[in-house]
């Protein structure tokens, strides 16, 4: 047999993950080779630029950004207060008028009524001229109102009342004025061609009899003056009586 010869073979096995490792190595590498020399490319250039004052502008710029903010919430916080106390406030309400304003205020409505009217008709509570202002009232002149119907004289006790405090302003002979007589003189004075009126004090019911029967002979009817006051007297409505002036 001839010479034997051997040799030997060595080899080496390397797992997959050896060789991630080893480009992750090499391409560290090689991305540290690049960095370096674009640092050094860019350092002339980076050297023009100041990056402090940056931060500190955008520092202030971010502190005055919140301080508006601030501003503004105090701002909507302030109108919104505004608001609140707008709502909060009242009016202030007119002042009330006063007994002698509100007595006007009927005066001159009932002045313009008897100015404009052929008939009058009054039905209220104590004496009819208490109601008026009698120095305007004899100034009047009316001939247009061919009637006038006073159902006056009745009384509660808060007419009483105003009454009393309203004569305690008034002399003996004004008040006198504003009897039942006295009532019919004057108003003929100023034009009124007729007067239906009470004579004495009477009650709620009567006078409403009493408006009844002249509504019902005046209107429906048709009956004169005269006439419907002759049926008021022979009614005989309780014990009061009235009387007519032509």
């Amino acid at each position: 047999m001839g010479p034997s010869l051997s040799k030997a073979y060595s080899i080496s096995f390397s797992s997959p993950t050896d060789k991630i490792d080893e480009n992750v190595q090499d391409f560290t590498s090689d991305f540290s080779e690049i960095v370096e020399v674009m640092e050094d490319y860019l350092k002339p250039v980076l050297s023009q630029f100041d990056f402090l004052d940056m931060r500190e502008q955008t520092a202030s710029v971010s502190t005055e950004s919140g301080k508006m903010k601030v501003k503004d919430k105090d701002t909507k916080r302030t109108e919104i207060q505004e608001i609140e106390m707008k709502n909060n406030v009242e009016m202030p309400k007119e002042p009330k008028p006063k007994a002698d304003q509100k007595k006007n205020v009927k005066a001159a409505e009932w002045e313009q009524l008897l100015t404009n009217c052929s008939a009058f008709v009054f039905y209220g509570m104590e004496r009819f001229l208490s109601h008026m202002l009698l120095n305007r009232l004899v100034a009047m002149n009316i001939p247009k109102c061919h009637l006038m119907i006073l159902l006056d004289l009745m009384q509660s006790k808060q007419s009483y009342q105003r009454v009393m405090n309203s004569d305690i302003h008034k002399s003996c002979a004004r008040i006198a004025l504003e009897r039942p007589t006295e009532t019919a003189i004057l108003l003929s004075l100023i034009g009124v061609r007729a007067i239906i009126a009470n004579q004495w004090y009477t009650t709620l019911q009567e006078n409403a009899e009493r408006l009844e029967i002249l509504s019902e002979n005046l209107l429906r009817i048709g009956k004169t003056t005269g006439q419907t006051v002759n049926i008021l007297q022979k009614r005989k409505i309780h014990s009061n009586s009235v009387k007519s002036k032509k």
